[in-house]
């Protein structure tokens, strides 16, 4: 049997090559020459990194623990097909030099990999101008090797936008509520931190001017409630029983004051 041995070029992707032998001859130790045939044989050429062993585009344990399954091995055992792409080094045996191969890929990857942002122990996420429908959040210290590119605000655990800079206004919420959030700070390579600040806050009391009941709400039960007073003016005994259903101001509780009432519940 004739045992041929050749390296392949790198290749950016798969390929297939054929090998062709023409005009063979062999010679023995007493120098007598044999002449054999031609013959040729399709090479099937993958693409992958030496001792990326299960083909993943990566090193990790589990290309160690292939070689450690084949340790030992060499070309003149009759299984060795099942174990040559542990052999690392090429040498015809899966032996120490084969892991620490794998071994240094393994460190020279987690070295080099990309980190997610973190937060310093300074981190703070601060509020202010607080009032019964919204606020505003600022915040620091994210830091990355790479750079900050972007930060995720959270309401509650839900993200609710995104920025670039370390601001956010918030609006649409209820008053005198509690409300949490949080912020957390991405890089680059689309990795986002874990630990970002968060902060608990409470709204406002809403003071609505037209909030006749003093529930933070305008709805029905200030209809009600001018309902009450319909056609009070100022001039009965008892007008401060009914001025806060004057909602216009004009002294008299009418038609008008329902229909400022309805036009804010008709929005």
């Amino acid at each position: 049997m004739l045992t041929l041995h050749w390296a392949a070029k790198q290749l950016a992707s798969p390929s297939a090559a054929m090998v062709s032998i023409t005009n063979l001859v062999i010679s023995n130790a007493e120098g007598v020459e044999l002449t054999g045939g031609g013959a040729s044989h399709t090479i099937q050429i993958t693409v992958g990194k030496p001792g990326d062993l299960n083909g993943d585009n990566q090193f990790t344990i589990g290309d160690l623990a292939i070689a450690a399954r084949a340790y030992g091995k060499t070309s003149e055992d009759p299984d060795w097909s099942q174990y040559r792409r542990a052999d690392v080094n090429h040498d015809g045996k899966v032996l120490i030099e084969d892991l620490v191969i794998i071994a240094r890929a393994i460190f020279d990857r987690d070295a080099t990999a990309p980190n997610k942002p973190v937060w310093t122990s300074e981190k703070r996420l601060t509020v202010t101008n607080v009032t019964y429908s919204g606020m505003t959040l600022t915040w620091s210290g994210a830091v990355d090797s790479s750079g900050v590119t972007g930060f995720k605000v959270y309401q509650e655990g839900r993200e609710i936008g995104s920025v670039t800079d370390s601001v956010y206004a918030i609006s649409g919420l209820a008053a005198n509520r509690v409300y949490t959030f949080k912020v957390e700070a991405g890089n680059a390579s689309g990795l986002w931190s874990t630990d970002g600040p968060s902060v608990t806050v409470t709204t406002t009391t809403a003071n609505l001017p037209l909030d006749l009941n003093g529930d933070n709400k305008i709805s029905v039960s200030e209809l009600a409630i001018i309902a009450s007073a319909y056609s009070r003016t100022s001039n009965d005994p008892e007008w401060a029983k009914y001025v806060r259903a004057d909602v216009n101001h004009d002294g008299k509780v009418d038609i008008e004051d329902c229909a400022v009432i309805a036009g804010l519940l008709l929005r």
